[in-house]
This record gives C-alpha cells, sequence and structure tokens, in this order.
C-alpha cells in the first residue's frame, strides 16, 4: 500500500489551497471588514430614505388617503403651536418633493450600484400615504341561463370562482398554490394598481383557460373591488365608505370584451 504522504494521492486543488494564503486571515482584515460592514448599512439607509415618486403629481395629492393624512398632521401640527391648513401642507410638500427626489436620485447612485454588485437592490420605496381602501381583484364565469330570459334581467349567471387574497370559490379551476406564485402575485398587485392593460391581460387570460376546463362557460367577468380596511382602533366605528367596485370587464370565451 502507498503511503498516504506520496505527492500522487494529494489532490492538487487541496496543494493549491494551502499555498494561497486565505484573505481572512490577513491582519487587516477586521478593518477591511469594518469598512465593508459601514458601507453597507450606509447603503441600505440612504435606499431606505422616503422617496415622494408620485408626490410631484397634483392628482395624487387629492386621493382620499393623502387628504386624511395631511389632516392628521395638520392636527398634530396645531397641538403643538404651528398654525398650518391643509392646502399650505399640501403645497409646502409638492414644492419639497421635487429637490428631495432629485437630491436622493443623485445620492443613491454609488449605494444602488454597490446594492446591485451584491444582489441586495430593494424593490419599494417608502409610500407617502398608507392605502387604507386597497383593491383586490376577483374573478367569475358566466354560463347561460337554461330558462327563458325576461325583461330587464342578464342573459348569463355568475359563478365566482376566487377573491384573491380572500377565498377560492372553486379550486378545480383555479389552484390556491398558483394564486400564491410570486409572478401571479405581483401580476394582481399590478393590475389592482389602476394598469389596465395588466387587468386585461389577465382577465382574458384567466377566462381562456377556465373556458378550456368547462365547455359550458360563455364568459368571464373580472373586477377590481376597493373596499376599506377595518382595524382595531376603527372596528367599533366602521368606516364610513363601503365596498365598491372600480373596474369591471366582460370577456367572452375567445377573450373578446362584452357589454
Amino acid at each position: 500500500m502507498l503511503p498516504a504522504r506520496m505527492g500522487c494521492l494529494v489532490n492538487p486543488t487541496e496543494l493549491q489551497r494551502r499555498r494561497l494564503p486565505s484573505p481572512f486571515t490577513h491582519p487587516r482584515w477586521p478593518q477591511v471588514r469594518a469598512v465593508l460592514v459601514a458601507l453597507h448599512v450606509t447603503a441600505v439607509l440612504t435606499v431606505a430614505c422616503p422617496a415622494p415618486v408620485k408626490s410631484s403629481d397634483a392628482q395624487n395629492w387629492k386621493r382620499a388617503t393623502v387628504r386624511a393624512e395631511l389632516v392628521a398632521w395638520t392636527k398634530r401640527l396645531r397641538a403643538v403651536g404651528l398654525a398650518v391648513s391643509e392646502q399650505e401642507l399640501a403645497t409646502l410638500g409638492q414644492t419639497v418633493s421635487t429637490p428631495w427626489s432629485q437630491t436622493r436620485t443623485t445620492i443613491l447612485a454609488p449605494a444602488l450600484l454597490w446594492l446591485k454588485s451584491i444582489g441586495a437592490t430593494q424593490g419599494w420605496y417608502m409610500f407617502t400615504a398608507p392605502d387604507r381602501a386597497p383593491q383586490r381583484f376577483t374573478f367569475a364565469l358566466t354560463t347561460a341561463l337554461t330558462a327563458a330570459v325576461t325583461p330587464g334581467r342578464a342573459s348569463d349567471v355568475e359563478h365566482p370562482v376566487f377573491d384573491f387574497g380572500r377565498a377560492v370559490h372553486d379550486d378545480a379551476l383555479i389552484d390556491v398554490d398558483f394564486l400564491s406564485e410570486h409572478r401571479v402575485r405581483r401580476a394582481f398587485f399590478q393590475a389592482a394598481w389602476s394598469e389596465r392593460p395588466v387587468f386585461r391581460e389577465l382577465c382574458v387570460w384567466l377566462a381562456r383557460e377556465a373556458s378550456a376546463r368547462r365547455p359550458d362557460v360563455t364568459g368571464a367577468v373580472c373586477r377590481l373591488v376597493e373596499q376599506p380596511v377595518i382595524v382595531p382602533a376603527t372596528a367599533d366605528h366602521p368606516p364610513p365608505r363601503p365596498q365598491k367596485t372600480i373596474r369591471t370587464l366582460r370577456v367572452d370565451r375567445d377573450g373578446k370584451a362584452r357589454p
């Protein structure tokens, strides 16, 4: 038996690793590590700074959630002796938001370069006002009535399939795991943020897929529904705004729009 110390039995990679000292054993490594940690923390804090991306849009300041925030902040400022109106506060916000965004973009450039190099970029930004009335996507199939249609009555019957984020009414047509998939959730998120092309494409695709499984289907109905969130602080006092439909799209089996 050959001795274990003979070169023919030693891994060449192991010999090369032994010849090259590890950078982590260098006496200067603690200082280098401290610099890298400080750099990363600085980059993360820079990216986390509020980004008023849509604050320059005057229409955005008229949203109900933004107006509610203005009312709340006006009361807080008055409580500490600063008399300011809601309009003055909104004007100040619009005036400051543009230079703030430009400065943030300039400062953020080197931080993004570092975060992209290590794959730790942030895919969201700090919002101006919380959305307390989120929009969700609902999907239903339609089938023809078997009885005679009476005047003023719809010619189709709706069969709910799922209410995204709440319930799946027909798991034979839609898989719960499919709805939980990252890319699918992102598509519904985009559709719920008033992107009409995404809303239409998603509705058409769902209608075609469901129609292929059920020959009796005449089409589908997609809705974007808005309902205020009830939090524990307001559980005893329901929000004044009830659920309402923001958008409705009816399509046939082939994905063509219907009245």
